[in-house]
């Protein structure tokens, strides 16, 4: 079942900054009441969990406009475009570039930013009220953050907003403008010395995918499956985009800077900067 199956207006949000060496993580005022709630008592044992399990540093602060928040405070508020909403930055982890191999503390910044992202996605779905803003929402998370294989798989169930935004894209392998955001963040992170292929793939009618290097580490659609309208034309329905062989928070992270610029590209397109 698609969690956004009915247009609600939008109270989480993603975007692209420093040209993909950092994550922009908005979530509406609204929700801000319950999830500074839940997130209050850095003791709460799926926070420990995470801590323990992946050897990251503790949960720290609160969701708010004011403090830094999440494992290893790797969320930094910054001035929101809009005052309904939070806005924070996320630095992605980045290699040394006089390092031969990753170090401890890069694998324990990206597992401590994935695992940030898991819990306030998580959270966002405990949220049932409705926010003020005048935009939909997009898409949802779901992600996963565990040392080993398939320890970054991740799902991402796009709106029906969000399917009619990409229909309306020219058939590429390469969007120029998601494909460098992509290829920037994973540069960053693993160094263009080991930097393999990203491909940001749109075709007819609707679909999208997104590959990063490895083992076909990639982001499809679900089901290709699609039915015609009356006037003989593709019904644009919400779909899912499923993860396959997504080991890393690395491969995680460039898969989701692809959905942050996609994003950002759709808030464009109908007026929104």
């Amino acid at each position: 079942m698609i969690y956004f199956e009915k247009e609600i207006p939008a109270l989480f949000e993603l975007g692209v900054l420093d040209e993909g060496r950092k994550l922009k993580v908005s979530v509406h005022s609204a929700c801000a009441e319950l999830l500074s709630s839940l997130t209050r008592d850095p003791q709460k044992p799926i926070f420990k969990l995470y801590e323990r399990e992946l050897g990251i540093a503790p949960m720290e602060g609160f969701i708010d406009a004011d403090n830094p928040w999440g494992f290893d405070s790797v969320f930094v508020p910054i001035i929101s475009e809009d005052q309904n909403w939070i806005t924070w930055s996320c630095k992605l982890p980045s290699k040394d570039s006089s390092d031969i191999f990753l170090s401890d503390h890069f694998w324990e910044r990206a597992f401590a930013i994935s695992a940030t992202l898991n819990i306030t996605s998580k959270m966002i779905h405990v949220f049932d009220g409705r926010t003020e803003s005048s935009n939909p929402q997009l898409f949802s998370l779901d992600l996963r953050t565990d040392r080993g294989e398939n320890g970054g798989a991740l799902s991402v169930e796009l709106t029906r907003e969000f399917v009619k935004w990409i229909s309306t894209q020219k058939e590429t392998v390469k969007h120029p403008g998601i494909e460098p955001a992509m290829t920037q963040a994973y540069e960053y992170m693993r160094g263009a010395e080991n930097f393999g292929r990203v491909l940001a793939m749109f075709r007819k009618p609707f679909w999208v995918n997104l590959s990063v290097p490895g083992n076909a580490s990639r982001l499809d659609p679900d089901d290709y499956d699609f039915e015609l309208g009356e006037d003989n034309n593709p019904i644009i329905e919400p779909y899912r985009l499923l993860s396959h062989n997504v080991d890393s928070p690395i491969q995680q992270l460039t898969l989701l800077m692809g959905i942050a610029a996609m994003h950002d590209l759709q808030r464009k397109y109908i007026g929104v900067i």
